[in-house]
């Protein structure tokens, strides 16, 4: 036989509100804690495949999380303009849009070299494999 009492409970929505939405509560807090190991993984992820020179990319992997009052939205992100083409690639080849040749100076050297088209970069997804890292007790859930 199976006993039971009923009993309600009010729920205070302003409260619920604010533990599912607001950056510093509960939920907030293990997004938060999730972002951080994302970014930190998208930084081992740079300097692991090689894709560091000045340090400038890996430096600027950050995070930030967004409320619009009813969702709560964390998202890593990188803060130099060429990130993209480093994560994404670009074409197969690179050809000059308004001049005859590319013009750039090679790494270590003072000379400027000229050429019809150049490889394009291979992607290199460094923050989508941060996110797929990540599990659940990445944000302490």
């Amino acid at each position: 036989m199976f006993t039971s009492s009923n009993f309600d409970i009010d729920i205070d929505e302003k409260s619920l509100e604010q533990v599912l939405t607001s950056p510093e509560g509960p939920l907030g807090t293990s997004i938060v804690r999730g972002m951080r190991k994302a970014s930190s993984l998208a930084v081992a992820n740079i300097t692991n495949a090689g894709l560091v020179d000045s340090g400038k990319m890996r430096g600027s992997v950050g995070f930030r999380l967004e409320t619009d009052g009813t969702n709560l939205r964390g998202q890593v992100g990188v803060g130099v303009p060429y990130a993209r083409y480093v994560h994404d690639g670009t074409p197969d080849r690179i050809y000059p849009r308004t001049a005859k040749a590319l013009r750039f100076k090679p790494k270590g050297k003072r000379a400027f070299v000229f050429a019809k088209s150049v490889r394009g970069v291979r992607p290199t997804p460094f923050l989508a494999n941060a996110r797929d890292a990540l599990t659940l007790r990445d944000f302490g859930l």
